[in-house]
């Protein structure tokens, strides 16, 4: 699995990604190295907001919504 190329203009999105036939909904801002932040039990990718908007000014932070859970 691959995720698509974020391009420099949109610094934050919300995506659909197809995997195994499942919808897998995930949240991405800022550049440079992928960094994946999972949820616990019960949670959502939104549980990240905060330290995302931290980590994206270094890396390109990604934080999927795990099977599920979220949307």
């Amino acid at each position: 699995m691959e995720l698509p190329p974020q391009s420099e203009a949109s610094l934050s999105t919300f995506t659909f990604l197809k995997f195994n036939l499942r919808m897998i909904h995930f949240f991405e801002k800022g550049s440079g190295q992928p960094l994946v932040l999972l949820h616990g039990f019960c949670e959502s990718g939104n549980m990240w907001n905060y330290f995302a908007e931290e980590l994206s000014n270094n890396f390109r932070v990604i934080c999927p919504d795990l099977i599920v859970t979220g949307k």
